[in-house]
């Protein structure tokens, strides 16, 4: 999962192409397109112009629709070098996970068209590791630099729970935490504790979390449905089949959140967050 590849912005011919290119990419696939170069839409553009006019329209439609597949990594870019040069380069770095052109250059991670064509990029929506707090937070790494608002989904989240308390301690100090709110949906039977919310916060959390950062917890009670255990935000999410609690000796399985399925989550959660209120709230000084 989190694979990225660059794609050369001069290799397309036509609108179909760069529609084939770019639903190939996005959060339910687990891979993701570099703007490489930094100048890459302005490139896309300029090549789309030597389109038909309906075709360039069609480019720039495609574009804006998969917008949060392509992703500004800030990845070196050497203008002395070619576009190829480059992205073989930050493959060997271990930046990049493969690159499309039409190039024959004799490597397994460079992909021409018909490849992507033929569905032959290898699969990417899914990876099994050990649930350490740096893994977990790995694999929500892309939903963590592409929204201020996070939302997290496990029924047995609690504060006083030690496994979870570490989770959360690596997660609020993450540089990509700054100005995020997030917030966590659980069944009020498993968040309850004994000491209360603000304290075991002030305790374990308030000094980890990094400028701007603030967590919300919505305890929900009765029969609300709650079976999975997903990190999403407004663009995909991820489904962690064993949660969010840091156990280093136990694998987890992680696996992209079909499109169909993300949509649903969030417009649940989402309808849940403007109706439901909460006192269970944290802030960062």
């Amino acid at each position: 999962m989190n694979r990225f590849y660059s794609v050369s912005p001069k290799i397309f011919t036509n609108a179909t192409e760069v529609g084939i290119v770019l639903n190939s990419f996005g959060f339910d696939k687990g891979r993701f397109l570099a703007a490489l170069p930094k100048s890459f839409l302005r490139e896309l553009f300029d090549t789309a112009a030597g389109f038909s006019e309906l075709e360039g329209k069609r480019v720039r439609a495609l574009v804006e629709k998969n917008k949060h597949a392509l992703l500004k990594l800030g990845l070196p870019y050497d203008g002395n070098k070619t576009w190829l040069e480059n992205s073989l380069h930050l493959i060997e770095q271990n930046c990049l996970h493969g690159a499309l052109c039409n190039d024959d250059v004799g490597s397994e991670q460079i992909f021409t068209l018909d490849d992507v064509a033929d569905g032959e990029l290898p699969i990417s929506d899914g990876a099994r590791d050990y649930g350490t707090a740096e893994n977990i937070i790995k694999y929500m790494d892309v939903i963590l630099k592409t929204s201020l608002e996070v939302f997290f989904i496990d029924p047995y989240f609690s504060l006083g729970k030690a496994k979870y308390i570490k989770f959360l301690q690596a997660l609020l100090q993450h540089p990509d935490s700054k100005d995020t709110n997030y917030v966590f949906f659980c069944k009020l039977e498993h968040f309850a504790t004994r000491e209360s919310f603000d304290s075991l916060a002030q305790r374990h959390l308030r000094q980890h979390m990094v400028q701007g950062c603030s967590l919300t917890v919505y305890p929900l009670a009765g029969e609300a449905e709650m079976h999975g255990r997903y990190v999403f935000n407004i663009h995909g999410g991820v489904d962690y089949d064993k949660g969010f609690q840091v156990d280093e000796s136990v694998r987890v399985d992680f696996s992209a959140m079909p499109r169909a399925l993300h949509a649903s989550y969030f417009d649940e959660y989402s309808e849940l967050l403007r109706n439901e209120a909460t006192d269970y709230r944290l802030k960062a000084d």
